[in-house]
């Protein structure tokens, strides 16, 4: 059985870490993948406790192991610095435990996480950077293009993508910038998963489509 240490700086009692994460780990735990799960949660919801053991069920349901941190965002930048380092001494611990085939980062907070299990343990390293992070957080005006912060983020996301074993996209216009943009890194390095949907859930017959 393949043991992944999963990490996600999104919290999977959200709506994007319930939707995005959970069923993809539900999937492949059928498949015979073990997972280690570790997540930060926002504090309105580590208030719910019923929610909470819900979830505990629910993933033990599917011999998914999750390990709940909290997500701390007064001060924001201390308060990440402060989250990544909890999060790598929790990472630390599990890895040193269970000794993972792969340590399997969602985005890039988690990625510098991730790297730095990787590298003290010798475990392959995933980066599951989804989209370019750091350029998306000027998009939406909460970062400044080419201040301090900006270039450290911009040279750790070059980091990532270099050592890392595997990196995921969610489209091929992605994959061919990465590729353009960075020297010496090979198409087959690059896998594209798309967001996906549970057709459980939503429909999407002609009419649907045609709205």
């Amino acid at each position: 059985m393949q043991q992944v240490l999963y990490i996600t700086y999104d919290g999977i009692m959200e709506p994007i870490g319930n939707s995005q994460i959970l069923p993809y780990l539900k999937g492949l735990s059928r498949k015979g993948v073990k997972f280690y799960l570790v997540s930060f949660e926002k504090r309105n919801y580590l208030s719910d406790r019923i929610r909470i053991d819900t979830f505990r069920r629910e993933l033990k349901n599917y011999n998914i192991e999750w390990y709940m941190l909290r997500y701390h965002k007064r001060f924001r930048t201390l308060a990440t610095i402060f989250d990544i380092t909890i999060g790598i001494l929790r990472a630390m611990s599990i890895a040193r435990k269970i000794k993972p085939d792969i340590a399997h980062a969602r985005s890039h907070i988690a990625g510098l996480m991730a790297w730095v299990v990787s590298l003290l343990t010798g475990i392959k390293f995933i980066f599951d950077m989804r989209g370019f992070w750091v350029d998306e957080r000027v998009d939406a005006g909460l970062l400044h293009k080419n201040r301090l912060l900006y270039n450290f983020l911009k040279k750790l996301e070059r980091l990532l993508i270099y050592k890392a074993e595997k990196i995921i996209v969610l489209t091929y216009k992605a994959k061919a910038i990465l590729v353009r943009g960075f020297p010496g890194i090979k198409q087959n390095k690059i896998d594209v998963i798309p967001c996906c949907a549970d057709t459980t859930f939503f429909r999407f017959g002609k009419e649907a489509r045609n709205f």
